[in-house]
């Protein structure tokens, strides 16, 4: 037996309501499995791309990319994760054949509003968003720069 989801409410996408439980036998028949499967692979968002075996990748759109060249930094642009999550203000850098994805970051501020400086006299950033785990970084980094490469590809840079 399984616990079914429903979002009670007016049954209409993207309306605010209370879940409601509701306890159900589960058909382990192979065919009811994979209509089971199918259905929950297109749950996984927009962005997502259909493997074998009714699993999904999951892929990412860049958008809105904004040419702005400065040292190893070749522009910004948004990102949109396969879980609908949106991230503006993406930095694509660039330094002889390395390439990465700088998330978003804001200015770190000292206690009168000035933006800090390193010793050097750079600007300080903090970050917004950060991945903890290096294997999950490196996915994020693969998978960012292959969707930025789509956009520029497609002629999108201004």
């Amino acid at each position: 037996m399984t616990r079914d989801l429903r979002r009670a409410g007016s049954g209409q996408p993207g309306q605010r309501g209370n879940i409601e439980t509701q306890d159900r036998e589960v058909d382990t028949d192979p065919a009811s499995l994979l209509q089971v499967a199918s259905t929950a692979s297109s749950l996984e968002g927009p962005n997502a791309t259909p493997r074998a075996h009714g699993t999904v990748a999951a892929t990412m759109t860049a958008s809105d990319f904004r040419v702005v060249e400065n040292n190893t930094l070749r522009g910004f642009f948004t990102l949109e994760l396969a879980s609908g999550l949106v991230l503006h203000e993406c930095a694509l850098h660039e330094s002889g054949e390395k390439r990465w994805v700088a998330l978003p970051a804001k200015a770190d501020l000292d206690a009168e509003g000035r933006q800090r400086r390193s010793v050097d006299g750079k600007k300080m950033y903090k970050p917004v968003v950060t991945i903890p785990d290096r294997a999950r970084r490196n996915r994020f980094q693969k998978q960012a720069l292959e969707a930025v490469d789509r956009l520029l590809i497609k002629g999108e840079r201004p």
